[in-house]
């Protein structure tokens, strides 16, 4: 079990093998703690499912999909208008096609999930890395 820790100036000090849990190895290993990066945001809405498995099944294939096209789960909220994806390409992995990636990602769920989602991306320069304060921080 490893026990090294992982600090940001000011903040608690936290075991990997916690964090592991949350971020991926390339994150944890990195001495860069941000960067300016170019990075595709896909934004995903979906509509109220039928039950519980329906909104499994769906959730399990977003995150198959994300695996798939080396995306990263930047968060997943609802509200009154339903559910939202934020998935980012290009960040912690990046690729000369993330782009490419982020779209056919898109089509992928849009294939199967047509009636139920809408999707939609942008593309530019982004502050990555860690983001907050002592209190609640985030990565993306």
């Amino acid at each position: 079990e490893q026990t090294r820790t992982f600090s940001s100036p000011g903040e608690q000090k936290l075991e990997l093998n916690i964090l592991s849990q949350f971020l991926p190895d390339k994150v944890l290993k990195s001495k860069l703690r941000g960067e300016f990066r170019n990075i595709v945001h896909v934004f995903l809405a979906f509509q109220e499912f039928d039950n519980d498995q329906e909104l499994h099944d769906f959730s399990d294939f977003v995150l198959e999909k994300v695996r798939e096209f080396d995306g990263f789960v930047e968060g997943l909220r609802f509200d009154d208008k339903g559910g939202h994806w934020l998935i980012l390409f290009g960040f912690p992995n990046s690729h000369e096609n993330d782009i490419e990636r982020a779209v056919h990602f898109i089509y992928s769920i849009n294939h199967l999930y047509m009636d139920q989602i809408k999707g939609s991306m942008t593309f530019g320069s982004t502050f990555t890395g860690l983001i907050g304060s002592q209190i609640r921080s985030a990565y993306g």
